[in-house]
């Protein structure tokens, strides 16, 4: 039996946590034909892990993405990272280190898009 992994429980469960929010959230980044606003749990690092005799311990850091096509909902992409945020913080409590947030213009597919970033810190 194959278990699972400190870093893949807390993705799973930030994952969670977006869909109990109410949002459009994947594990991949999506094509241009899906719904907007949406979340992308993205990029996951390992750190710090050490192995004791009968515990695991580290820290991961976790990129979330949020993603809105209308530059008149800024408003609404910083509710959702803020709702994500404190959803995170009630999940993990003190474990939750830190998290940075930022909003950026991408115009990568062609038209202006909103795209938030939430990068999470969590110790396990």
């Amino acid at each position: 039996m194959i278990s699972i992994s400190p870093q893949q429980k807390i993705w799973i469960a930030i994952r969670m946590a977006s869909v109990e929010l109410g949002y459009d959230t994947y594990d991949y980044l999506p094509d241009e034909r899906v719904d907007y606003p949406f979340v992308f749990i993205g990029e996951q690092f390992k750190q710090d892990e050490r192995i004791h005799k009968d515990s695991l311990n580290g820290r991961t850091q976790i990129t979330v993405h949020v993603w809105h096509n209308d530059y008149k909902k800024r408003g609404y992409l910083s509710n959702m990272m803020t709702e994500l945020e404190h959803a995170v913080r009630n999940k993990f409590g003190m474990r939750l280190l830190q998290s940075d947030t930022r909003i950026i213009v991408d115009s990568s597919t062609g038209s202006d898009l909103l795209h938030g970033i939430i990068d999470f810190n969590i110790k396990y």
